[in-house]
């Protein structure tokens, strides 16, 4: 994995440069790649592929193995905005996460959120 090759750095810079030549990264390399920046705590420099349900739900997923509920909060939050279907279980996973930081307010908050879609979903 490119995380033990201690590769992410330049990784990262050769996306960058993929996208500045106009290219698009395809999910394949998104996939090697969301994990290994999300592992050496550079989650917000996965960029370069259009954003697309499963690109967003392993952002998610990856920011509540690390912890950061209150970012993967705004990443559902963004994800249902872009008007992307949802995996349910994500809030789960974010409003649990938020529940055991103590932030109970904004659990609530994105629990309610995510009822609220599903009921247009399924409406």
């Amino acid at each position: 994995m490119i995380c033990n090759s201690g590769e992410v750095d330049f990784c990262v810079d050769m996306n960058y440069n993929v996208c500045d030549l106009g290219l698009c990264v395809d999910k394949n390399t998104s996939k090697i790649l969301t994990p290994a920046v999300s592992e050496v705590g550079m989650i917000d420099e996965v960029k370069g592929h259009p954003p697309n349900r499963p690109v967003y739900t392993r952002l998610i997923t990856m920011c509540g193995r690390g912890g950061k509920f209150m970012e993967a909060a705004n990443y559902l939050v963004e994800m249902t905005e872009m008007r992307l279907i949802l995996i349910f279980g994500c809030f789960d996973m974010v409003t649990d996460g938020l529940k055991s930081c103590e932030m109970h307010g904004l659990a609530k908050k994105i629990e309610q959120f995510g009822l609220a879609v599903q009921d247009d979903a399924f409406q």
